[in-house]
């Protein structure tokens, strides 16, 4: 999820018995190929929404602003000297989860729609294996220095 996504985040689109959050990507809401992607979410981040998260309208009330600012936060707190944002984060994951799974699952991943006829009229995604990707992700991010 962008900075975006995340201040446009409804309270709707978070079932907090599954720990999922069901939606599609801010830039693509308008856009008939705007797919809906349910992302499995990491105890942590569970955790954080649960204790600071809205229960209606907007689950986040901070700004885009102040997301990046807090990853800048982190950043400068772990002494990481590259200058990362959510897009290198976003596109690093997703480039891990290709390599580890598959095309497909990066797609779904990245919230793209699925290329082809077929694949976006007659295949279902595979939610399993999307959330294997999402657990393994977890485990590859916190796997040092936890």
């Amino acid at each position: 999820m962008t900075p975006q996504d995340m201040v446009d985040l409804k309270a709707s689109e978070v079932d907090w018995r599954k720990m999922t959050i069901s939606r599609v990507r801010s830039k693509m809401q308008k856009s008939e190929k705007g797919i809906l992607v349910t992302y499995v979410l990491w105890d942590r981040t569970f955790g954080l929404l649960h204790k600071y998260g809205e229960r209606n309208g907007l689950v986040i009330t901070k700004s885009k602003s102040t997301i990046q600012a807090a990853l800048r936060r982190h950043r400068d707190k772990i002494r990481m000297e590259e200058e990362i944002g959510y897009g290198t984060l976003k596109k690093t994951s997703g480039t891990l989860i290709a390599h580890k799974f598959d095309s497909d699952t990066n797609n779904l991943f990245l919230g793209h729609s699925p290329r082809g006829t077929t694949k976006r009229h007659y295949e279902a995604a595979d939610q399993e294996k999307l959330n294997e990707a999402v657990r393994w992700l977890e485990g590859q991010c916190f796997a040092v220095g936890t």
